[in-house]
């Protein structure tokens, strides 16, 4: 006596008896990556080259006063691009998404990286080197924004793996950029050092023109067969009714226990297998409507919060530390260390976070780690610098968190490249004027502490974004207007 769900197996064809022994349990634990690997490859390339010309600038910008003179009005200008371009790229992003598709999307944004890379390396005057820069920091913006949607798309049963290694490398590519302009520059010039970077931007083209191949053969082939597309070969999706009651992908998120890729105590063999499947990874082409999402603007605080303290730091640390009587060369050695203490956080946070059925806690100590940090700066910032910059050095790891959180708030691809683009636009847009706002505050007081002032107030708006965006629940599933 066979039960109805043998009966089904026995007479399913044995094309899609093959197409599922390819998705098993057992196969995806001992080949979790299989046929994925161009895919991390060229995730992995994207991440390293998205830093790499936006902090390898500054450490010649004195060196390339002889040819480029740039004036206070111009340096500032250079320095405001990267932040303006990358909230432009978040708000353009997720409607041209919808028209051109991700892979396509993405290819346009590696192209415009190097093009504009080589262009400003070759540069003869001062506005053409800031119409490439802005060309540059446009494409690497559109990066920042598909990112997350890649790793949806790709990497559904590996969402807190895939993140902590991109975001480790966003981390790498920023520190490590600096510290190699002025060799470079020193060995061959000016413009080799911050047109080298342009070699890492097509390397990353060459994993994603393959991917785009097989991807279009895929189409092709599942016309002629009649058999429903998805990217990356994977399994027909069932969709989720938009009513459904939202529930957290196991107690532990996609990467816990009873989440994407580990089944839950007790749970059937199948378990695994259906988990994968149950997340949808195609792109849909209804608009997602997270301007009326309070979890969207949830998220966009914390990206605020977030990119507001970074670049403060980034910007005024060495001034800050050199008004308290510490040298120039020590105070930029200060500063390379705390971008250096991002990399354990970006490695460990997502691995942790994405096992968490709610990460507020995780959140709310590095915002401790912040304050703490700040405290020590603003009251003794010349004993115990080290210790403050730890401090502080390790509140990065809210960016960590604040990029996982974009998928693990979104069912589909779609929704995780509008939740992208809005969060990250709304808070690259905070950041361009928190640099300008920390400078002002110390020149109209005299002192530090209206400065840090504003700092606590970004570091409340984020305690309040995680406090909204921490709750297990999905924007596709609320109410669309």
């Amino acid at each position: 006596m066979t039960s109805p769900a043998q009966q089904t197996a026995d007479t399913r064809p044995r094309s899609e008896d093959r197409s599922r022994s390819d998705h098993s349990p057992a196969l995806k634990k001992s080949r979790p990556f299989a046929g994925r690997l161009t895919v991390l490859a060229g995730i992995l390339l994207l991440a390293l080259s998205l830093r790499l010309a936006v902090s390898g600038v500054s450490p010649v910008l004195a060196d390339m006063a002889a040819e480029l003179p740039f004036g206070t009005i111009s340096t500032g200008v250079l320095g405001m691009l990267p932040t303006a371009a990358f909230a432009a790229a978040g708000f353009a992003v997720p409607v041209l998404l919808r028209r051109l598709g991700l892979e396509v999307l993405l290819l346009v944004a590696i192209l415009m990286a190097a093009v504009g890379q080589l262009g400003r390396a070759l540069a003869s005057d001062v506005p053409t080197f800031l119409v490439l820069s802005g060309l540059t920091m446009a494409g690497y913006g559109m990066g920042n924004i598909l990112l997350p949607p890649l790793v949806k798309r790709y990497f559904p049963d590996r969402i807190g793996l895939i993140t902590a290694l991109y975001v480790t490398l966003l981390a790498v590519s920023t520190a490590f950029s600096p510290l190699l302009a002025v060799p470079l520059e020193q060995a061959a010039g000016w413009r080799f050092s911050i047109g080298v970077w342009a070699a890492v931007s097509v390397a990353a083209l060459v994993p994603w023109l393959v991917t785009a191949w097989a991807e279009h053969s895929r189409r092709k082939i599942s016309r002629l067969v009649l058999q429903p597309y998805l990217p990356g070969g994977l399994e027909p999706v069932q969709p989720i009714p938009a009513n459904s009651t939202p529930s957290p992908i196991g107690p532990g998120g996609p990467g816990g226990p009873g989440g994407l890729g580990v089944p839950a105590p007790g749970a059937p063999a199948t378990a695994t297998a259906r988990a994968v499947t149950a997340m949808p990874t195609a792109a849909s082409t209804t608009a997602v409507r997270v301007w009326r999402s309070p979890l969207a603007w949830g998220l966009a605080l914390v990206f605020a919060g977030t990119s507001s303290n970074t670049f403060a730091m980034f910007t005024w640390l060495p001034p800050l530390l050199v008004d308290s009587g510490m040298l120039p060369p020590k105070a930029g050695t200060m500063l390379a260390y705390y971008a250096i203490l991002a990399l354990p956080t970006s490695l460990l946070v997502p691995l942790v976070a994405a096992r968490l059925r709610n990460p507020l806690g995780l959140g709310l100590l590095f915002i401790g780690f912040y304050a703490a940090g700040y405290t020590g700066l603003l009251l003794s910032p010349s004993f115990g610098t080290w210790l403050w910059i730890t401090l502080a050095g390790l509140g990065q790891g809210t960016f960590a968190l604040a990029l996982l959180l974009v998928n693990l708030r979104t069912r589909t691809t779609a929704g995780a490249g509008a939740l992208s683009g809005f969060a990250q636009g709304i808070g690259y847009t905070v950041a361009c004027a928190g640099p300008l706002a920390f400078g002002l505050l110390h020149d109209v007081s005299g002192g530090w502490g209206a400065s840090f002032g504003l700092l606590g107030a970004a570091l409340l708006l984020l305690a309040v974004g995680l406090i909204i965006v921490g709750r297990p629940r999905y924007l596709e599933d609320l109410p669309r207007g």
